[in-house]
């Protein structure tokens, strides 16, 4: 009642979940989907518009996030502190068993003074909206520190301003170049808006998982007229990314006409239909 619905409700009243994060309530994730394709890879295509997508997969995100990230985080939507502090020392506190069909077990884990339970639990209605803000937190950062994609409509001249597109934790980041920008410009500005997630991310307990990450650099070289898009070979770079222990880990490159699994629709970034799937933890063809 307080998190999953009073919250959320002010929260959409007041506009205070941004447009990136589409598990928000009337969002969907094949919205999430089809705006990759339609907003930004095909945008980029034909606009021959050189850029970078960049996938993350967080590693437990519903319980890895701090209590008291959480909390702030919650305040900003009208949370009350005391129904906050209700639910930190319940969480932080409760004992741990495990049920099975033979029963309960006898032995439990919980929670000490030197090192409290954290995060939201696994099934819980309150884990999902205190990552919804936490998420909004780290979207103004992101929104603040680099505009990855700006996207002027042609009729309206509104503009579309996106750092990244979320659905829960399933998170891409874009990058366009800016006119005459070189591709070694557009993989710093890459790399610096990469980082400053993961900062964000281990500020709040969260953490990427790196094998389960990826990228993808579209770029287009031109013979008279006709152009094609710049293979692996031809453009090379790396993306970092620190893991969990705060190593830092070599992001995965894919060729822009491999095809990627992400939110339950099959993506490539050249936007050909062709192909089988390859996943995150197996990647070993690189595509074109």
């Amino acid at each position: 009642m307080i998190f999953s619905k009073r919250m959320m409700n002010n929260a959409k009243t007041k506009n205070q979940i941004p447009e990136e994060q589409y598990a928000r309530k009337g969002g969907k994730s094949i919205d999430a989907a089809l705006h990759k394709v339609f907003l930004i890879l095909d945008h980029m295509r034909l606009m021959r518009r050189p850029g970078i997508g960049f996938a993350s997969d967080l590693m437990n995100c519903y319980d890895r996030m701090t209590h008291a990230a959480g909390s702030l985080a919650m305040r900003t939507l009208g949370v009350p502190s005391n129904a906050i502090q209700c639910l930190s020392k319940t969480i932080q506190c409760m004992r741990n068993y495990i049920r099975t069909a033979y029963g309960d077990s006898d032995n439990y884990y919980c929670g000490t003074e030197d090192d409290l339970l954290q995060g939201g639990g696994q099934g819980t209605p309150v884990a999902p909206p205190m990552w919804t803000a936490i998420s909004i937190i780290i979207l103004r950062i992101l929104s603040s520190y680099e505009a990855g994609v700006v996207i002027l409509s042609s009729i309206s001249l509104a503009s579309m301003v996106l750092s990244a597109i979320l659905y829960v934790d399933d998170t891409d980041m874009f990058i366009y170049g800016h006119s005459g920008e070189s591709i070694d410009s557009i993989l710093i500005r890459t790399q610096d808006l990469s980082l400053k997630w993961c900062d964000a991310l281990w500020a709040t307990g969260g953490a990427v998982r790196p094998e389960k990450c990826w990228w993808y650099l579209v770029s287009f070289k031109w013979k008279g007229s006709q152009w094609k898009y710049t293979s692996v070979e031809e453009q090379t770079g790396e993306i970092l990314v620190p893991d969990c222990e705060g190593d830092q880990t070599v992001v995965k490159r894919i060729g822009v006409a491999t095809p990627m699994r992400t939110l339950g629709v099959i993506i490539a970034a050249d936007g050909n239909m062709r192909g089988k799937e390859i996943f995150a933890g197996d990647i070993t063809g690189m595509g074109r």
